[in-house]
């Protein structure tokens, strides 16, 4: 991995928990790798981690973003999941 893809990732999954609420350790469950994986890899203990890896927690991530996240036309995402009106903006 690139430096630049491994920082780009390394801020999804921050962004992830950040939005979600869920902690690393469940993401690392949902995606099915330790969750040494991803506490090293945020922690800058570990330079980037296996293709096998990445590809399972983007694909956790997707898949709870597409079954838990309900976006509405005419709102946009704030803090904690809740949205605010844009129109008339």
């Amino acid at each position: 991995m690139g430096m630049k893809f491994v920082d780009q990732f390394k801020r999804d999954i921050e962004a992830f928990v950040e939005r979600t609420g869920l902690k690393p350790y469940k993401l690392a469950n949902m995606a099915g790798v330790p969750p040494a994986t991803i506490y090293r890899f945020l922690k800058g203990e570990r330079p980037g981690m296996s293709m096998e890896s990445y590809a399972k927690i983007k694909k956790a991530m997707s898949d709870y973003l597409a079954e838990n996240v309900v976006w509405t036309p005419g709102q946009k995402e704030v803090a904690n999941g809740k949205t605010e009106s844009t129109i008339g903006r």
